[in-house]
């Protein structure tokens, strides 16, 4: 009987806990919707940095980005963002249209650089966990790397021809893992470069 309570216990907290998720979830596009038909952007800016940081996805970065005023000061339209990435400590947004990234310090109030590239449209960017460094995909496959001590430039580690699918840093920001159309898992040092090891992905 004891045995069974407790399953039954379990059983009803797993549905509580579901359910305040659900709710959590639900109550941050509600509030994320609120927010996109506010027209007082200072209002909208300050309201974002109190959603629940675990929920914050690309729209939460991308609705920040269409509220800073950095991007109109800095010539970045913001109907044309096709993407924005949003560092862990949200002091750094990196937002591209087509093939510029442009880096913001939202803290400092200011534009750390416009960078652009030959390589194609820009597909994906990842900040590392530690914020230290902004990693950039293009359509064809490139990856490029940079630190975001301010004057920075972006270093190649992948040419186009790898066609690289995707990329994400490694939970201590040391690695940077990007896998290629050929299934082919690379890991590479962040702080020099270096193709640490590739392998076949599963």
């Amino acid at each position: 009987a004891l045995l069974l309570g407790f399953i039954g216990v379990t059983w009803q907290w797993k549905r509580a806990e579901q359910a305040r998720a659900q709710f959590e979830r639900s109550s941050y596009h509600a509030r994320l919707m609120a927010s996109m038909s506010t027209k007082f952007e200072p209002m909208v800016r300050v309201e974002l940095h109190t959603f629940p940081t675990h929920l914050r996805g690309w729209e939460w970065g991308h609705l920040l980005a269409r509220c800073l005023p950095e991007l109109s000061h800095a010539g970045v339209s913001k109907s044309n963002l096709s993407g924005v990435a949003v560092s862990a400590d949200h002091r750094h947004v990196a937002c591209w249209d087509q093939g510029d990234v442009h880096i913001l310090d939202v803290r400092a109030n200011r534009k750390l650089t416009d960078s652009g590239f030959s390589d194609g449209h820009i597909k994906q960017a990842r900040f590392s966990p530690d914020g230290k460094h902004l990693a950039v995909r293009s359509e064809h496959g490139g990856v490029f790397i940079r630190p975001m001590a301010e004057g920075a430039g972006f270093g190649k580690l992948l040419p186009a021809r790898m066609a690289t699918r995707s990329l994400d840093f490694a939970a201590d920001s040391k690695q940077l893992v990007a896998t290629g159309a050929d299934g082919i898992v690379r890991l590479f040092e962040v702080s020099d470069g270096r193709l640490v090891r590739e392998f076949k992905a599963d």
